[in-house]
């Protein structure tokens, strides 16, 4: 990712990766009736990642929790979907609302999530929201994770400094559900959205204890 922190000049990364993820052997950590789940460690150059994916009991969902130590220069990371099928229609999340979008492989930003429609009425739901921007074509989808130019390099300025600092280093976690069916709509993701991003709050309670008085009582 040669550009400045803005993207400027471009609508697009070119295709194929310079590096590919290289990944460990899969270990499963949870099998019950109601969930069950594996845990996988890689790296991509120099960044390490670590990945858990979990099923759940009679629901079309598949949720993979993704922690990236980033540290890349003037790089970019791509999380890439590939299609089975050609899809033919996009639709994403956008402040407020969703909106139909070509599959024309250029780069535009999203609200939370993307739904992709192929053949037949199937339906696939990417929720993602804590990734802003992603670029599609017929064949495959690429979620954009990370980005690392230098802070803040304008061009035709020099990217070069010594006291310059490059964006997204340390260490992220990003949640992302996929969601298979033909019945799979806007509004389903929308609230699939919302339970990533406000899950339950639980708390214990003791009950059976009686009111307690104020003190001053």
């Amino acid at each position: 990712d040669p550009t400045d922190t803005w993207s400027h000049g471009i609508d697009r990364y070119p295709e194929g990766p310079r590096a590919m993820a290289v990944w460990e052997p899969a270990v499963i950590v949870d099998k019950g009736p109601l969930m069950a789940s594996f845990i996988r460690k890689g790296a991509i150059g120099d960044s390490l990642l670590w990945a858990e994916t979990r099923v759940y009991a009679d629901w079309p969902a598949v949720d993979v929790l993704l922690r990236i130590h980033w540290r890349a220069r003037r790089q970019v990371l791509k999380l890439v979907l590939p299609f089975g099928d050609p899809a033919e229609d996009r639709t994403d999340g956008i402040p407020g609302h969703h909106l139909r979008r070509q599959l024309d492989g250029c780069e535009r930003p999203l609200r939370e999530w993307s739904l992709l429609e192929f053949g037949g009425g199937r339906r696939i739901g990417v929720v993602c929201p804590d990734v802003y921007a992603m670029d599609a074509t017929p064949q495959r989808a690429r979620l954009t994770l990370l980005r690392s130019p230098l802070l803040a390099h304008h061009e035709p300025g020099s990217p070069d400094s010594l006291r310059g600092q490059v964006a997204d280093q340390g260490i992220h976690e990003l949640r992302l559900r996929f969601v298979g069916g033909n019945l799979v709509t806007p509004a389903d993701l929308d609230a699939h959205a919302a339970m990533l991003c406000q899950p339950l709050i639980r708390a214990d309670v003791t009950r059976g204890m009686g009111i307690r008085s104020r003190p001053d009582h």
